[in-house]
C-alpha cells in the first residue's frame, strides 16, 4: 500500500512516500515559501495565465482574487477641472502676492483672460493647468465582483525599489487613505475587458473626471503649503518655474509602497479561493515522477 505524506519545515517542505515496511523517501522538495506560492496559484487559477500589462506598469502582484497593478508616470502638465467655488482660494492667492512683491502674479491671470472671473474674485468650475512630479497610482482590480481602486502617489524621483516612500498628492477626491474618488460609465461592460485595459481606462477616467470637494483631507493636509494648496498659485509656478514642482516635500505616508501593497492585501485574507488540503498540496510539488 502506498503511503504518503508531505513534511513542512520553516524553509524546506518535502514530499515523501513508501510502500509496504520500507522507510519515506524524499522524491521532490521545495522551499516552503514556493510550496505557498503555487498553492495560492493553483486555487486562483492564474499559474499559466500570460497576460499583457498596463502602460506605464512597474509592478503587478496577483493575490488570492485580486490584481495590484503599480503604475508611474513621468513629470507633466494636466488640466484639472474642479467644480467648486474658488473666490476664497482667489482672494487668498492676491493676499499671498501683494505681501511677498508677487503682483505680476496677479497680472499673469489678467492677461490670460481680460473675461476672467479670477479677476473680480470669483471663480467656479475652474480648469487649472499644472505640471505634477511622478505619479504613482496604485490599482486595485477585484473582476468577480467588478470592484476597483486607485490609490494617488506623488514624488520626486521614479521608483527605484519596492521600499520607496510614498507621497500625498495635494488633490480633491481623495480620501483619507488615498483612494481615488471617480465613477465608471458602462461598469459591467467596463470590467468585461481585460485588465490592462481595465487600468489604463481607470487612469483615464480619473483624470478625466470632474474633481469637487467631497473629500478634502489631503488638501487640509497641505492647508500650510501655499504652492500646491492655492491651484492659481501652482498653475503659475508651473508656468514660470516648472521644475520647481520636483522640489515640494510631499507629505509621506507612513508606509512605503510594498507596505502599503501588503496592506491592501491583507483585506482578501480571509476570501481566499486556494484549497491546501494534501492532494492540493500534492499537486503543487508538480512531480514528474511514479512511484
Amino acid at each position: 500500500m502506498l503511503q504518503e505524506r508531505i513534511i513542512i519545515e520553516p524553509n524546506i517542505s518535502k514530499y515523501q512516500a513508501k510502500t509496504g515496511r520500507q522507510r519515506y523517501k524524499t522524491f521532490d522538495e521545495l522551499t516552503t515559501d514556493g510550496l505557498i506560492k503555487r498553492v495560492v496559484d493553483m486555487g486562483r487559477g492564474s499559474g499559466q495565465i500570460t497576460e499583457l500589462l498596463p502602460q506605464n506598469c512597474r509592478v503587478h502582484e496577483k493575490h488570492l482574487n485580486a490584481d495590484f497593478y503599480v503604475t508611474e508616470y513621468p513629470p507633466m502638465e494636466r488640466s484639472i477641472r474642479i467644480d467648486i467655488d474658488f473666490t476664497s482660494r482667489w482672494a487668498q492667492f492676491v493676499k499671498h502676492c501683494k505681501k511677498n512683491n508677487m503682483e505680476d502674479a496677479i497680472e499673469y491671470y489678467k492677461k490670460q483672460d481680460t473675461k476672467s472671473k479670477a479677476r473680480t474674485g470669483y471663480c467656479n468650475n475652474r480648469i487649472f493647468n499644472f505640471v505634477i512630479p511622478f505619479t504613482v497610482i496604485v490599482t486595485e482590480i477585484v473582476p468577480t465582483g467588478n470592484s476597483h481602486s486607485c490609490f494617488i502617489f506623488f514624488r520626486n524621483t521614479p521608483l527605484n525599489k519596492l521600499t520607496d516612500a510614498l507621497g500625498k498628492a495635494p488633490f480633491y477626491n481623495i480620501d483619507g487613505n488615498q483612494r481615488a474618488c471617480f465613477s465608471v460609465p458602462n461598469r459591467s461592460d467596463f470590467f468585461n475587458l481585460p485588465k490592462y485595459q481595465i487600468v489604463d481606462g481607470l487612469v483615464e477616467t480619473y483624470w478625466a473626471s470632474h474633481f469637487n470637494s467631497d473629500y478634502t483631507s489631503n488638501m487640509r493636509s497641505y492647508r500650510y503649503r501655499m504652492d500646491v494648496v492655492n491651484y492659481f498659485m501652482w498653475e503659475y509656478l508651473s508656468k514660470t518655474d516648472p521644475l520647481s514642482i520636483l522640489k515640494i516635500k510631499w507629505i509621506p505616508m507612513k508606509e512605503n509602497l510594498i507596505e502599503f501593497i501588503d496592506k491592501r492585501k491583507r483585506r482578501y485574507m480571509r476570501k481566499s479561493i486556494a484549497n491546501p488540503n494534501f492532494a492540493g498540496m500534492k499537486q503543487a510539488f508538480n512531480r514528474s515522477f511514479s512511484i
